[in-house]
């Protein structure tokens, strides 16, 4: 039980990383912060894929060397949080110029709304 637990607890953090890696690519694509932040994720998990695809395609990448993908995975969420890095940051000084800490504030909390939303489906989906 203790095993599966932790498994799902992997899963899930491993999947909010891949917004790391969407979120520069979301940004380009959306307005809006909760948009962006939604979007980040799934797009994350399209870049990497495509990217891990192409890379084996070409023989570059073999899809059985565990460690080269953690690299690789490591790698692009370290990119990510370097090209995303004033995402909140740009967010609170918009925030400020609209109408002071409560526009921020409220981008934050919809973001920890949605968060507790997505994680009670996946505890309801792993419970059934």
């Amino acid at each position: 039980m203790g095993n599966q637990i932790l498994a799902a607890l992997g899963f899930y953090i491993i999947f909010s990383i891949f917004g790391f890696i969407g979120l520069p690519f979301a940004r380009k694509l959306f307005s809006g912060t909760l948009t962006v932040y939604v979007a980040a994720k799934i797009l994350g998990l399209i870049v990497f894929g495509y990217f891990v695809w192409l890379l084996a395609s070409f023989n570059i990448l073999d899809y059985q060397n565990y460690s080269l993908l953690l690299g690789l995975f490591i790698l692009c969420a370290a990119a990510g949080i370097y090209f995303s890095r004033d995402f909140f940051a740009n967010e609170y000084t918009q925030g400020k110029k609209k109408g002071g800490k409560s526009d921020q504030s409220s981008s934050i909390k919809k973001i920890v709304i949605l968060e507790g939303v997505t994680v009670s489906l996946f505890l309801g989906y792993l419970f059934i």
